[in-house]
């Protein structure tokens, strides 16, 4: 038997209508729990937590954002203690179940606006997709080497052919 992973699913919470963009103009949103996916823009660690800045994307039926599809806003996660910002780069996928804790100004370019903050939020890295270049071919890439051996009429004949 071999060896298979498996990604672990798990159900989000909250209203499925309350996105990150409806959240920053709707008060009522404060002190809802919520689960948000998207691609990580920023890390940034302060004393006691760690803060990241997404940008929302629609989630699966595993959670895992959908980042190819339209964006619903960008977001603050606010995770208690350390993460690495090596792990938790710009553009790995992320996501984080909190409770709506209002919303915090920012910056995109010089334009300032409004994030709403998902506080001490638990968050779930996913896996990069590899890459087009990256992709495994369906074939191995080796070197076949083919010999043949044939004959009839009284005359022997052979061949040795190679192929990638």
């Amino acid at each position: 038997s071999g060896c298979a992973t498996q990604e672990t699913c798990f159900k989000p919470v909250g209203k499925r209508g309350l996105t990150p963009a409806s959240a920053t103009v709707n008060p009522r949103a404060d002190g809802e729990m919520v689960t948000w996916g998207g691609m990580v823009l920023d890390t940034r660690n302060l004393e006691t937590h760690t803060e990241l800045e997404v940008m929302g994307y629609r989630l699966d039926g595993c959670g895992r954002p959908l980042t190819q599809g339209e964006s619903q806003g960008r977001f603050l996660i606010r995770h208690p203690g350390y993460l690495e910002p090596l792990d938790y780069r710009p553009g790995r996928p992320v996501t984080a179940t909190g409770r709506l804790a209002g919303v915090s100004d920012g910056w995109v370019g010089a334009a300032t606006v409004s994030l709403p903050v998902l506080d001490e939020a638990t968050t779930r890295l996913w896996p990069m997709p590899p890459s087009a270049t990256e992709q495994p071919l369906p074939f191995p890439l080796r070197p076949r080497i083919h010999i043949g051996i044939g004959g009839g009429s009284g005359h022997v004949g052979g061949g040795v052919g190679v192929s990638f």
